[in-house]
């Protein structure tokens, strides 16, 4: 093509470039996403529907044990009652995008290289894209509805009070209750209904006396199973990710050497686990909470993030930019929410309460 390619032919180039990621070999950048935990999330651990019940969902706020029979004749508290009810989060919509220069398209350079073009620009987006979505996730909101997803602190605050702080005994409580004062987390007020709360253990130092001791106490009592599907929730037993700060996982892994000198413990494994499921650690976590040291235990049985099928990378082309026109534009729009159906199955253990 003597000309070039023109605006008019970047849809086309687009979907053509998107054509070629299953072909070619899959570029640095793609596999630094692919190690970004909330593309994970996204990929992994989510769950597409749509309609008017998009934000709404069943959660577990109390167990089956409330029948009790006394005496063969006589029964005591025989009562119907729900184990289950509506929550609600708000909706959360966010725009990424990228543009292309037409001076690019008309240098002629080749249908490659016009894909190559393409291919940078939009993993420079994704990229930047992700990164930004994680630190949504992680760090902590100043203000109810601020810079949204409502994230897991959301659903899993930190809380030392009590028992969960008191660093002589083993045993935490469940006392993660509201995230912000004054407002209920999935519209349920853990006050009201005292089941619907995350398993909180403060730890002085990582070490096999403190924080795995701990570790151990909290998978336990979290470790429920749900002998039936509720409506909307799975049954079984919890499927735990662990996600920590980078201080936290080093000592782990010297921990782990030390437990595994006969067994040859490969001084490169980037991973330690903990009942056979990885720990990972997240760039965001270690910088975000360089006191508090959290680590996440998380049951993706429970806990989902909700795309909303018709909102979710929805492509918008813009072949005139306003203030440059010989530049089009190309934009995704997001729609999406983070869901937990059980907050009794995960868990923090942290150093301190101090959302720094």
């Amino acid at each position: 093509m003597p000309n070039g390619y023109t605006a008019d032919q970047i849809p086309d180039l687009v979907q053509l470039t998107h054509q070629t990621y299953d072909k070619d070999k899959i570029t640095n950048l793609i596999l630094g996403r692919q190690k970004l935990w909330a593309y994970n999330l996204c990929e992994q651990h989510s769950e597409s529907t749509d309609g008017g019940s998009f934000y709404q969902f069943n959660l577990l706020v109390d167990g089956p044990d409330n029948t009790t029979e006394v005496g063969y004749y006589s029964q005591d508290s025989l009562e119907q009652k729900d184990i289950n009810q509506k929550g609600y989060v708000s909706p959360t919509a966010w725009q990424t995008g990228y543009q292309i220069e037409h001076r690019i398209l008309a240098q002629n350079q080749g249908e490659q290289a016009i894909i190559n073009y393409v291919r940078e620009q939009e993993e420079a987006m994704w990229t930047k894209h992700w990164n930004t979505f994680e630190t949504w996730m992680f760090t902590h909101r100043a203000a109810q509805n601020t810079q949204r997803p409502e994230n897991f602190w959301y659903y899993m605050p930190v809380d030392h009070t009590g028992a969960a702080g008191d660093l002589t005994t083993d045993i935490g409580d469940f006392t993660g209750g509201n995230y912000f004062t004054g407002v209920n987390t999935a519209n349920v007020d853990p006050t009201v209904v005292p089941n619907y709360k995350s398993y909180n253990k403060k730890y002085a130092d990582v070490s096999e006396s403190d924080f795995v001791r701990k570790l151990f106490v909290a998978t336990n009592y979290c470790q429920w199973e749900n002998p039936v599907p509720v409506s909307g929730m799975q049954s079984g037993m919890p499927s735990r990710g662990y996600y920590t700060t980078m201080q936290v996982l080093s000592n782990l892994r010297t921990l782990s050497r030390s437990n595994n000198d006969n067994l040859g413990f490969d001084f490169a494994s980037p991973l330690p686990t903990y009942a056979g499921h990885p720990i990972n650690w997240l760039p965001v976590l270690t910088t975000a909470f360089p006191t508090m040291q959290p680590f996440l235990g998380i049951d993706w049985n429970w806990m989902k993030f909700r795309k909303n099928s018709n909102l979710w990378r929805k492509e918008t082309f813009i072949k005139n930019k306003a203030d440059e026109h010989m530049t089009s534009q190309y934009f995704y729009n997001w729609e999406g929410q983070l869901i937990c159906r059980n907050r009794r199955t995960s868990f923090v253990l942290a150093k301190n309460a101090l959302y720094n």
